[in-house]
């Protein structure tokens, strides 16, 4: 049976694991810290004697979780998680209003967003303090599940969503567009403000798309398998203002959310597409976690500022 009375449960020492697991390299997890790496090595070796088993393979190269390791760093988010929610409940009883709220982005219109509602949410909640991260969905996605982030503002189709919560606050549609100087067919009515285009007939151009690992990537490759026909790619990005940049200087064809042309940008003619496939936007907080009168009110500014935005 494991020694658990030699096991000393520390925030700190809790912080080293699950640091030397993200990083899986002793000297980054030191370095980001701000210990040395002695110090995470001792007590890495003291926990491992007091389990009876290792948590880490050790290679020249990094550091991997074992099967006892992965165990371990689960219950270790789960209780800095709880700690963390703990203070937070508490500082929201006592009327202290202070805390942190990890705050999600998605590339793009999340630092938009940010730069729009921070003042307002500062003077409502001028002693919480906000830590804003710029990640992928995907990436955003995993960092709540793993605990690592408090609140995300979310863009993703609707069958991409998982098992935690999420709040609907507004949607947009992923329009076809093109340089203003492309020829365009008798057959579309360009009277209608998002008239349909017939992409087929795009077969032979150039492309911008958006990178693989985007949530709505797939609609893409769904217009794309319909429309029987491989674009050349020129170009693969993960900037929505890259695709509209290089449209604008005419060299390619791509796709973009509404977001992105909804102020009528210079140098481009918007398109719907087949089926106006669309994406919500969502704020997504872990199921099992309750929220703070902080992050509610975010969820509010959130909400107003894409509504206003998108409508």
């Amino acid at each position: 049976m494991i020694g658990a009375e030699n096991i000393i449960m520390d925030i700190k020492h809790l912080d080293y694991i699950i640091t030397l697991a993200d990083e899986r390299s002793l000297s980054i997890a030191a370095q980001k810290l701000s210990v040395t790496q002695s110090a995470i090595s001792q007590h890495l070796t003291k926990l491992e004697k007091s389990l009876g088993v290792p948590l880490f393979n050790r290679t020249n190269s990094e550091w991997t979780l074992t099967e006892e390791g992965r165990l371990y760093l689960d219950m270790a988010r789960e209780i800095v998680r709880l700690e963390e929610r703990t203070l937070a409940a508490i500082s929201e009883r006592t009327g202290s209003g202070s805390g942190t709220v990890r705050l999600g982005l998605t590339m793009g219109r999340g630092p938009d967003m940010f730069i729009h509602i921070y003042p307002d949410f500062h003077r409502e909640f001028p002693q919480v303090h906000l830590e804003p991260m710029e990640l992928s969905t995907v990436r955003m996605q995993e960092e709540i599940r793993k605990g690592n982030i408090d609140l995300g503002i979310i863009t993703l189709p609707e069958h991409q969503k998982n098992t935690d919560t999420y709040i609907d606050l507004s949607e947009e549609q992923i329009y076809l567009c093109l340089p203003d100087s492309y020829p365009v067919p008798s057959s579309v009515n360009t009277s209608e403000p998002y008239p349909y285009f017939p992409i087929e007939t795009l077969k032979y151009e150039p492309f911008v798309l958006i990178y693989r690992e985007s949530t709505w990537r797939w609609a893409i490759d769904q217009i794309l398998n319909k429309a029987k026909f491989m674009p050349d790619v020129l170009f693969e990005t993960a900037s929505c203002r890259t695709i509209l940049a290089m449209i604008q200087a005419g060299m390619c064809i791509g796709f973009l959310p509404e977001y992105y042309v909804k102020s009528k940008p210079e140098g481009i003619r918007v398109f719907r597409l087949p089926d106006s496939p669309r994406l919500k936007v969502s704020a997504c907080h872990r199921s099992d976690s309750a929220m703070t009168s902080a992050e509610q009110y975010l969820i509010r500014l959130a909400g107003e500022y894409f509504r206003d935005t998108l409508k």
